[in-house]
Parts: structure tokens; sequence; C-alpha cells
């Protein structure tokens, strides 16, 4: 069955699939910053060491804690049985559990969730099922994606590990073990790169487009003739004028707080954060 989604039917049918996931969970989302209704209920799972998760986020190649904040991280490597994946040309949002999968334009970030007009379009087909299928939009899917993980950089792996019973039967669930662990060096290589290379490039706060870097003219010229308009200081805008993150920003204060606090330094600022 294929449905589309939309407000607040596509919220809860991704609340749906992290509740309902038993084997198998695909969370693939540039950013992800969870919103706390989904942190909730995926801690439901935090024991549950049957449910293979693979996650792979994108983006900000220069500061992949951008796109993966360390507080999300280190809830997620609590997991007993997941892999986490790092590809920077990843711009397409999908999350699959073991019945149902969903393609859509949301982010698997909490101001998305609250603020912006998102999409989706709902796929219901087991998984095993799709394995052996062939022309249909929900194993075109699969593949597809199952391709991007394949070639996604594996950044973590924890695996769970059994006691064996009687004639070598798997009984009980011991413990996880962490296989791969390359998070640390990546983030530390990305930082290094960063600071060779003096960013110029910066965000429109309106519409998010790429524009010269100047946080005293945070717009495109479209929207800062709209902006002119009003001439209102404190209107509130959408995006972070330094790093294009989904964040409330203004004339007055047109980076999110990451990014103000790491560049007020180089960068000629309206105001000062107070």
């Amino acid at each position: 069955m294929i449905k589309f989604l939309k407000a607040f039917e596509l919220n809860t049918k991704i609340e749906e699939l992290l509740r309902e996931a038993k084997a198998n969970l695909w969370l693939i989302s540039p950013y992800i910053k969870l919103h706390h209704r989904y942190k909730d209920v995926l801690k439901t799972q935090l024991h549950n060491d049957k449910l293979e998760i693979i996650l792979v986020f994108g983006k900000n190649d220069t500061d992949i804690q951008k796109s993966l904040p360390k507080e999300e991280l280190d809830f997620f490597i609590q997991f007993p049985n997941i892999e986490i994946r790092y590809e920077k040309r990843l711009h397409a949002k999908f999350y699959m559990n073991d019945y149902l999968s969903i393609i859509t334009s949301m982010n698997l970030y909490d101001f998305s969730q609250d603020n912006n007009i998102e999409a989706g379009i709902l796929l219901e087909a087991p998984v095993l099922n799709l394995l052996s299928s062939t022309n249909t939009v929900e194993a075109d899917a699969v593949n597809y994606f199952g391709e991007v993980i394949e070639n996604s950089e594996l950044l973590f792996k924890k695996e769970p590990q059994y006691l064996s019973g009687i004639l070598g039967i798997t009984k009980k669930y011991d413990k996880s073990i962490v296989v791969e662990n390359k998070i640390e060096n990546v983030v530390k290589i990305k930082k290094e790169v960063k600071q060779q290379v003096r960013q110029t490039n910066g965000f429109c706060i309106r519409c998010g487009k790429e524009i010269p870097l100047k946080p005293t003219v945070p717009y495109c010229r479209d929207c800062y003739s709209d902006w002119k308009k009003t001439n209102d200081k404190k209107h509130q805008e959408k995006y972070c004028h330094i790093c294009g993150v989904q964040n409330k920003s203004s004339i007055t204060f047109p980076a999110c707080f990451s990014c103000y606090r790491r560049e007020k330094q180089n960068l000629e600022f309206p105001v000062s954060k107070t």
C-alpha cells in the first residue's frame, strides 16, 4: 500500500515506525536531533538486542557534529545492536522498520517536526517479502537505500553477543561489544580541515539559499527586499546564516548559538548574544 502523509499524520507514522520496529530499523537523515517524543519512543527499545539499527547521517563535512550533535550520538551508542554511518552527499530522508517505510522531506530534527511544512510517502510491505520481489516501489526504495548504506562510511558498530546452550543453540543475550569506532578520529580530522579553510559562503536566514557570508546583511537579495518592507529587526527567520541549519534567527542575531560562539571573534555580528 502507498499512502500520502502530511502534517500530524506524518509525525504519527514516524513515531509508530520507531515504536513497532522488531528486527530492522533504518534511520537515514542528513540532520538528526530527535524530538523528545521520538526519543521517548526509542528509549523503549534500548534493551532490545534483536533490533538492528542502522543510522546514516550527512552534510557539514567540516564539522559533522552539526549534523549529529554529541548528545544525540551519546544516546544512540547506548543501543546494543547498531551501526552509525556518514554520507556527506546525503540529502534524502528514509525511515524503515520490519513492515513499513517512509520517504519524506522531513529530517529527524525537532525543529522540522514543530515548525516546517513537511510531507512523505508511506510504503507498507514486509521487509522479508521485499528481498525476493522486484519491480515494486517498495523494493526499489529498499534496494536504493541499501546501496546508500553500503556506500556510506562506517563510524561506529556495536554487536550483541550471546551465550550458547546445549548443542550450540543460542540461548541468552550476554552483552554487546564495540567492533568499530572511528567517531573520535573522524571528528578530529574534520575539525582540523575546517580550521584550514576560511568560510566565505553563508545562507539566507529566510529561504536558506547560499549567499556570501555577511552577518550584518544575512539575506539574499529577494528576501532582503521583502524584509525592508517592514524593517522589523525582531522578525523571526528560519535558518542559521553560517551553517544553514534550520534554527530560529533574525537580522539582529542571524546565527545559531554554536556558530555564534565559534565565529564571534572572526566575524562582524550586528549585536552580541545576551
